[in-house]
């Protein structure tokens, strides 16, 4: 028994330490909203360097679907965090900021969340970011089914001027900062999408720190850092 003891406590240690390794392989997780890692998008501020030119992530399943609306896929919205952003962005500890808009605001109801939008956003084939973007993402986003999760609360996104946007809210709702966060609510290239309806396999664009490169189905999704993004570009390339 003593022998058979000692091999048990062998196989269980190796397994262990092949699940800390494992573990280890995504250092920033999944956050309460969904938020994909984003160890490698953070902004280059000049003050740090990295000596990676290329990070590789394993996922147990290929994604769905690149289009951010229209999938609860978790796999598909860890993709989409790298290429999109929202107006509100979740930092790493968990805090809450504008990512796409350099404000808001709550009407005194607390119905009414006013957005004023960054002019300097470019989208990943030179696109400027507009306001009627902002408007055509969030109403799509909360025309679809499967966004359901973050977006029930919400009744419509409408434009002030080309600045400024405003989303109506069904009723007060304090998570409605928090939801507009997930990947769910990204912020996508209205002329692009109506342009093919099969944009998302073929050419999603977005204003994220990474853009597409190419997917080679059933095997790998390539991504390249974004040079013109608003943050600054990501120090891992690829």
């Amino acid at each position: 028994m003593k022998k058979a003891e000692r091999i048990l406590t062998a196989i269980l240690a190796m397994m262990m330490a092949f699940n800390l390794t494992a573990c280890g392989g995504n250092q920033g997780g999944e956050s309460a909203t969904g938020s994909f890692s984003q160890e490698a998008s953070e902004p280059n501020t000049g003050d740090k360097t990295s000596s990676r030119d290329t990070v590789i992530y394993g996922w147990s399943n290929e994604p769905s679907t690149l289009d951010p609306h229209m999938t609860s896929d978790s796999t598909a919205l860890g993709a989409c965090y790298q290429m999109y952003d929202m107006l509100i962005r979740e930092e790493k500890d968990g805090t809450l900021a504008p990512a796409l808009c350099t404000d808001y605001e709550y009407s005194e109801d607390m119905t009414d969340i006013t957005f004023y939008l960054r002019e300097d956003v470019k989208f990943h084939n030179g696109d400027v970011m507009t306001a009627d973007d902002v408007v055509f993402s969030l109403n799509r986003s909360i025309a679809s089914a499967y966004t359901s999760k973050m977006t029930s609360a919400f009744e419509s996104c409408e434009k002030v001027d080309d600045t400024t946007v405003v989303l109506h809210l069904k009723f007060p709702y304090a998570a409605a900062i928090g939801c507009l966060s997930n990947a769910n609510c990204a912020i996508v290239n209205q002329a692009v999408v109506e342009a093919d309806e099969d944009w998302a396999l073929n050419n999603p664009v977005g204003t994220g720190a990474y853009q597409f490169k190419n997917w080679v189905t059933g095997a790998e999704i390539n991504f390249e850092a974004f040079p013109d993004y608003f943050r600054g570009e990501a120090p891992i390339k690829n």
